[in-house]
């Protein structure tokens, strides 16, 4: 629950610091974002199942096959 505020907070005070506490931001700010991809176990496939696909049963169905296949092709 803290992932985010956090990454934010090292993400800004990165481009003052040097050396491995700026790698450690920049990485914490990417993985934030990589977390938001509307893909099915990460939190964005969560946010867009609660907002649209609660309703349509085929359509979240679609979108978990989607989703594993996208997840087993970049595997």
């Amino acid at each position: 629950y803290v992932g985010q505020p956090v990454g934010a907070m090292v993400g800004t005070g990165a481009g003052t610091l040097e050396g491995w506490l700026f790698d450690f931001g920049i990485t914490a700010v990417v993985l934030n974002y990589l977390n938001l991809l509307p893909v099915m176990p990460l939190d964005g496939g969560r946010i867009v199942q609660a907002l649209f696909l609660g309703r349509f049963p085929r359509a979240q169905a679609a979108f978990l096959l989607g989703s594993g296949l996208l997840l087993g092709g970049a595997g």
